[in-house]
């Protein structure tokens, strides 16, 4: 079920206080259009009662998509401060657990830290894409052009809909103006290839150790100086 609670919030631009209802929790299956919202960036997004400026309020937000099975719980913050979002994470994983019959199997929930990290853990999720395969190659993309694609100012994010049958797409965004710039392409065939090495009982445990959880990101395994992880042999 999806719920909403009323917030002050105070314009940016002329700085009237207005009092707006706000999701903090959106369950897809039973409200498909909050998902259309979402994705079509206008979930939590106002317009002032004021100046008729519109902008989008970052708060707290749990997607939950329990045909699709696909749980994310959404803590705006900065990877500098992600420590404090993994505790916050991990009480709401105990409170989350403890409302649930001892009958039913727990969901896995993972944590993005921004809404552009939950829309593409969505669309990841759309088209089949292993999570973690997609950081990797991220990885593999920043750890080869780190000059021009340093995880300290830049990020790489899935690019849904230039992707195709043939190729994903990654475009690259600027972390200090927030435009995205240049596309990056990588073959599905090769896509294929690192996740069926992955899924070897020999290289399981090597990406589950790179990137165990409950955030998955090449840029801040890059940014905690982890640039030596090894490499599996891919065929």
């Amino acid at each position: 079920m999806s719920q909403s609670n009323l917030y002050p919030i105070q314009c940016p631009k002329c700085l009237t206080e207005q009092e707006v209802e706000l999701y903090d929790a959106i369950n897809v299956a039973a409200s498909p259009e909050l998902k259309t919202a979402l994705l079509k960036n206008e979930l939590n997004r106002i317009n002032c009662s004021s100046c008729d400026f519109s902008f989008r309020i970052d708060k707290r937000l749990l997607y939950n998509d329990p045909d699709g099975k696909l749980l994310i719980l959404l803590l705006p913050t900065t990877i500098d401060k992600l420590p404090e979002a993994e505790e916050e994470f991990q009480e709401t994983v105990r409170t989350l657990y403890s409302l649930l019959p001892d009958e039913i199997k727990a969901p896995r929930l993972f944590l993005v830290l921004d809404h552009a990290e939950l829309v593409e853990r969505i669309f990841l999720h759309q088209k089949g894409i292993d999570t973690r395969v997609a950081e990797y190659i991220k990885f593999m993309i920043h750890s080869r052009n780190l000059d021009s694609i340093p995880p300290e100012k830049k990020r790489l994010l899935y690019n849904s809909e230039d992707s195709s049958d043939d190729s994903l797409s990654f475009v690259t965004q600027d972390l200090e103006s927030f435009l995205l710039e240049n596309s990056v392409e990588f073959s599905k065939e090769a896509y294929m290839a690192v996740k069926e090495t992955f899924e070897d009982d020999d290289n399981t445990g090597m990406i589950m150790e790179m990137f165990p959880g409950p955030y998955i990101s090449a840029r801040q395994m890059l940014l905690r100086g982890e640039t030596a992880a090894i490499e599996p042999e891919l065929d």
